[in-house]
């Protein structure tokens, strides 16, 4: 297991403010999704899922059966990013395609699909 990462206060405060008082989201989507807030390691990828930048901490702000919703301080250029969530006994690692990467606030906006990888 990896150490824990850390994300700077101001971003999981406000991810935090966001998921504040919010249940499951059931909106257009076909899949409900959770509101799961949590510091992330992410690497870059490249179309054939190789690392192609410099990883970074990011924050999670839902995830779905299909996909997963990131907090970043800046925007993510990358078309893949492995994404290592740490739990109780192990590091998950999931795989999404980024699907839009825009400005939320000072922070960006992130939101993929899982993908093979």
């Amino acid at each position: 297991m990896t150490e824990q990462p850390t994300a700077p206060p101001e971003l999981l405060d406000f991810a935090r403010r966001i998921a504040s008082g919010l249940g499951p989201s059931h909106d257009r989507r076909g899949h409900p999704r959770y509101h799961f807030t949590v510091a992330v390691d992410v690497q870059p990828l490249d179309e054939e899922y190789n690392p192609s930048g410099e990883r970074f901490v990011a924050v999670t702000r839902d995830l779905s059966a299909v996909g997963l919703g990131l907090l970043h301080t800046k925007a993510v250029k990358a078309k893949f990013l492995r994404v290592t969530i740490q739990l109780a006994d192990e590091d998950k690692q999931l795989t999404i395609e980024v699907l839009r990467s825009e400005p939320i606030g000072r922070f960006w906006d992130v939101g993929g699909r899982f993908v093979g990888g």
